[in-house]
C-alpha cells in the first residue's frame, strides 16, 4: 500500500491552487459576416451601376469646371473612372455579375458625361465616344471583377486585384508626372495612392508583400497600353 505523507498532500493542494479550477472550453465559430459585406442581388447591382454611373458621369463633368488647375482633369481620368467601376463591381459576386456591373458602370459614366458635356456646349466627336465606349467594355470587365475580388475573392484573387487597382493609379500618375509638366502634383498623388493600394486591399503582411511585387508588372502593362492607345487617331 502506498503511503502519502502530509507533505505530499500539501504540495498537491498548492499545485491545484496555482492551476486554478478547470475551465471547460467550447469550440469557437467564425464571426458572421457584416451586413455590408454581403453581396447585392445581381439585378440590384446592375440597377445601381446604371443609375450611379449616369449620376457620377454628370458629376465628373461638372467637377471639370469646378476643380482648380490640372485637378479638373483628374475627375474624368482613366484611373478615377476605373476605380468607380471597381467600387460598384465590389457590391456583387459571381463569375459574370461583377464584370457586367463594371461594364454598365463605365458605359453609364460615358453616357452621363456626354449628356452633361452636350448641355454645357463642350464639343466631342462621335469617334471619341465610340472609342471610350469600347474601352468601357474592356475596362469594365477587368475593374469590375477586380473590385469583387478585393471584397470576396480568395488570396490570389485579392493579390491580383490589388495590383490591378494600384497599377492603374501608378501608371496614370507616372504619365502625369513625366509627360505633362503642369500635372506633377496630381501625378505624384496618384502614384502614392497606387503604392498604397496593396496595403489597403491585402489582409495579411504576406498578401501585401506579394501585391506590392505584382504592382510593378501591372504598372508596366498600364504604361504599355497608354503608349499603344496614344498612337490611335482618336
Amino acid at each position: 500500500m502506498t503511503v502519502i505523507s502530509p507533505l505530499d498532500r500539501s504540495h498537491a493542494r498548492a499545485a491545484a491552487v496555482r492551476r486554478g479550477p478547470a475551465v471547460r472550453t467550447t469550440p469557437t465559430r467564425a464571426p458572421a459576416p457584416l451586413p455590408a459585406d454581403e453581396p447585392l442581388d445581381p439585378l440590384v447591382g446592375i440597377a445601381l451601376a446604371l443609375v450611379g454611373g449616369l449620376f457620377l458621369g454628370v458629376t465628373t463633368q461638372v467637377l471639370q469646371g469646378v476643380l482648380p488647375g490640372a485637378w479638373s482633369t483628374v475627375a474624368t481620368s482613366v484611373a478615377v473612372w476605373s476605380l468607380i467601376g471597381a467600387g460598384l463591381g465590389s457590391r456583387v459576386t459571381g463569375r459574370v455579375a461583377p464584370g457586367l456591373v463594371g461594364v454598365i458602370t463605365l458605359l453609364a459614366l460615358t453616357g452621363g458625361w456626354a449628356a452633361a458635356a452636350s448641355l454645357q456646349g463642350v464639343p466631342h466627336s462621335t469617334g471619341y465616344l465610340v472609342f471610350w465606349s469600347l474601352s468601357a467594355v474592356v475596362g469594365g470587365v477587368v475593374f469590375g471583377t477586380a473590385g469583387a475580388w478585393c471584397r470576396f475573392g480568395a488570396t490570389r484573387q485579392r493579390i491580383a486585384a490589388a495590383a490591378v487597382l494600384g497599377g492603374v493609379l501608378c501608371y496614370e500618375g507616372l504619365v502625369r508626372t513625366f509627360v505633362f509638366a503642369d500635372q506633377v502634383p496630381e501625378g505624384l498623388t496618384m502614384v502614392v495612392l497606387g503604392i498604397g493600394a496593396p496595403l489597403l486591399v491585402g489582409r495579411t503582411p504576406r498578401e501585401r508583400a506579394h501585391a506590392a511585387v505584382a504592382l510593378v508588372p501591372a504598372t508596366a502593362l498600364g504604361l504599355t497600353a497608354y503608349l499603344v492607345l496614344n498612337l490611335l487617331p482618336v
